[in-house]
């Protein structure tokens, strides 16, 4: 099989599998989302990282009692007034740290 270029060059000729797009999609959101962390590690103060966490520890216990209700990612995002990109990222999140869907 001939090599048809690069992922990003297939993504845009509509080559790739739509499954396999959204994979990468998710892929270059999540790398985004690291580097944006390690910015705020940096310019951070401890008083702004702690309150950080605690909305965030927040967020999920909401996260977990609505997930009991529907794991469609839109509607979540609406109860939680983030976007549903936020959303999926919370929960590829805690599926990294090894706690199932019900346990965030």
């Amino acid at each position: 099989m001939k090599n048809k270029g690069t992922p990003m060059e297939m993504m845009a000729s509509d080559m790739m599998p739509a499954m396999m797009k959204k994979c990468m999609q998710i892929q270059q959101n999540m790398m985004g989302f690291a580097k944006d962390d390690s910015d705020m590690a940096t310019y951070g103060t401890p008083e702004l990282k702690k309150l950080f966490e605690e909305w965030l520890d927040q967020v999920n216990e909401d996260l977990v009692e609505i997930r009991k209700e529907t794991n469609d990612t839109k509607e979540i995002a609406q109860k939680l007034n983030l976007s549903e990109e936020s959303v999926n990222f919370l929960i590829s999140r805690s599926g990294s740290k090894g706690r199932s869907s019900g346990n965030l």
